[in-house]
C-alpha cells in the first residue's frame, strides 16, 4: 500500500468540491447563454469575468446546502446546476416569494393592528 500525504477526508472533500463547483459552472454558463441568445450579452465581454465570483459565492451556497441536506452526489450537482442557473438574484426572487407565502399564511397574533399595546 503507498503512503499517501492527502488524508483520505482532504480527497473526498476536494472531488466533492470540484463537483459543485462544475455544476455551479455549468449553471451560469447555460444562464449566459440564454443572455447571449435573447440579445442581452455578447457572447465575450468584461462581463464575462464578472460570472467568476458568482460561480465561487453559488459554489459555497451549493456546499452549504449538501450539507445541511445531506445530498448525495448526483443531488449535489443537480442543487449546483439550478443555484448556479438561479445566481444570487434569482436565488433572491425565490426566496422572498418563499418567505412572503409562509409570513402571509401566519395569522396576525391578537390584537396586532388594533393600536393596543
Amino acid at each position: 500500500m503507498p503512503l499517501s500525504l492527502i488524508p483520505d477526508w482532504a480527497r473526498a472533500a476536494g472531488a466533492a468540491l470540484g463537483l459543485i463547483i462544475a455544476s455551479v459552472f455549468a449553471g451560469r454558463l447555460a444562464w449566459h447563454a440564454d443572455q447571449v441568445r435573447r440579445g442581452h450579452r455578447r457572447l465575450w465581454s468584461r462581463e464575462v469575468l464578472l460570472e467568476l465570483p458568482t460561480i465561487g459565492a453559488m459554489a459555497l451556497l451549493t456546499w452549504a446546502l449538501v450539507d445541511y441536506l445531506t445530498l448525495s452526489p448526483g443531488q449535489a450537482a443537480g442543487a449546483g446546476v439550478v443555484l448556479g442557473w438561479l445566481g444570487p438574484r434569482g436565488l433572491e426572487i425565490v426566496v422572498v416569494r418563499v418567505w412572503r407565502s409562509r409570513t402571509s399564511a401566519v395569522p396576525p397574533a391578537p390584537g396586532a393592528g388594533t393600536g393596543a399595546g
